[in-house]
Order: C-alpha cells, then structure tokens, then sequence
C-alpha cells in the first residue's frame, strides 16, 4: 500500500468543516491545512446532508447535524487516496476535491466520522472501509453519486485493483448504522456489508437504482434482516450473485 505525501500549504478556507471531531487528522494541531493540488478545476455544486445521532451510552456526534460543503470543491485527485495509521495526512490532500480518480481506501485508523469527504462526489475506483474500530458514522459518504467510473483501460493497468466499481463496509465493531452514500444510484461492482458489529439497520443507499456485481450482507450479528430487505431487497431476487448470511433474523 503505497503511503500519500503532503505539498502546499494553504491558509484559504476549505470546504470541509473540521470543527466536528479533533481525530479526523491526527498530528494537525497548528491550525494550518495542506493540499496537494489536482489536475481538475471544474466547479460542482454544493452538497448538503443532515446526520442522524449516535450510539447510546459510547462516543457521541451531534445528532441532526448538516453536513455542508461549504465551497463548491473544484479539483479532481489523480491518484488513489489511502487513508491508514500510516498516512493519516492523506486526509489533507481531499481539500476542495471532487473527484478522486483512483479508490478510496480506509482502513484501520481512529477517525470516528468521515465528514471530511462530504465535498467528494465521485470516485473512479472502488469504496472500501474496513476494520476502523472507533467508526460511529459513514454519513461523510453522502456527496458521492458515482463510483466505478474509471476508464477500462485504467481498470486493466491497476494489478491491485480486485474488480471495479465496488463498495465495502467491514469489520467496525461501533458503526451503529449502515448510512451514508444516500445519493449513490448505481454499483457497478459488487456491494459487501460483512462483520459489523454494531449498526442494526440499513439506511443508505436510499437512490440506489442498480448493482451490478452482486450483494453480499453477512455476519452482521445485530444487523435486522427486515432492515435488509427493505434496504436492498430489489437487488437480492435479481440475476447477480447474492450472499445474505449470519444477520439478526429475530429482530
């Protein structure tokens, strides 16, 4: 996995509101934000979405909270953004972006909200969030409305890349709900909700029109099965595979 490097400092406003939670971006105490700059300079529109409270008794967000892009962002990332213990910095580089070109990866960091991302709107490779224990919210994720959109000939030339176009959620044991991407209408990929302890509903992907690769949602012990069906239901009688196993079916 390859670390993401930080250039350019800017004292403009950006257009993500950082006053929310200090463990967005560890080691940022100065005040100041930086930005590697992309190669896009076309304006999007400003995207607003409302988050929806937090669990009972743990770490807490502000319940109905907006969720603004305050600037329309305006560049495009050209690479992959990775953002792990190793590259926590990498959070600085979706200042006033867009469009990331290549995947958006997650894994393994203390971030307990993604709002950072509420400027993003597309991504040309795959979603994947795994394994970040202290995850309450994926509401961060509601600007996106595409996925998967790279080119094919960017798709083939990426050996890392195990498919295209497909969004995962793994292995959080706080996440209370299964939010976020509610402006999303299409996976082309393959849609994966596996091993989340804690979310007991489904609540996003409430535009999704099409999935292409198939829906897996499994091993999500107090994950309500009702919740899943009306969630996902008209993807899991269609042609592509489905896997739905290990989920509260008592609820």
């Amino acid at each position: 996995m390859r670390s993401l490097s930080v250039a350019v400092a800017i004292t403009a406003a950006a257009c993500i509101d950082r006053s929310v939670d200090s463990s967005v971006a560890n080691g940022s105490s100065d005040g100041s934000t930086t930005v590697a700059t992309g190669a896009g300079t076309e304006s999007r529109g400003e995207t607003t979405a409302t988050a929806t409270g937090a669990t009972e008794g743990g770490p807490s967000l502000d319940t109905g909270r907006e969720l603004d892009c305050r600037n329309p962002a305006t560049q495009t990332y050209a690479g992959d953004i990775v953002i792990s213990p190793d590259s926590m910095d990498a959070i600085d580089l979706l200042v006033d972006v867009w469009r990331i070109d290549g995947k958006l990866e997650i894994y393994d960091t203390p971030l307990t909200h993604l709002d950072f991302l509420i400027c993003v709107q597309e991504v040309g490779k795959n979603i994947a969030l795994f394994n970040n224990d202290a995850l309450l919210t994926i509401d961060g994720l509601d600007g996106i409305t595409v996925v998967g959109d790279a080119p094919p000939a960017q798709q083939d030339a990426d050996p890392e890349l195990d498919g295209w176009g497909n969004v995962t959620i793994a292995d959080h044991d706080v996440l209370y709900e299964i939010g976020g991407l509610r402006n999303l209408h299409e996976i082309p990929g393959l849609l994966s909700i596996s091993r989340n302890q804690g979310p007991t509903s489904i609540t996003g992907f409430s535009q999704l029109e099409t999935i292409g690769g198939g829906v897996t949602v499994k091993d999500n012990p107090s994950l309500c099965a009702s919740s899943i069906d009306v969630a996902l239901g008209a993807f899991l009688s269609g042609p592509a595979a489905q896997t739905t196993s290990g989920n509260d079916n008592g609820c």
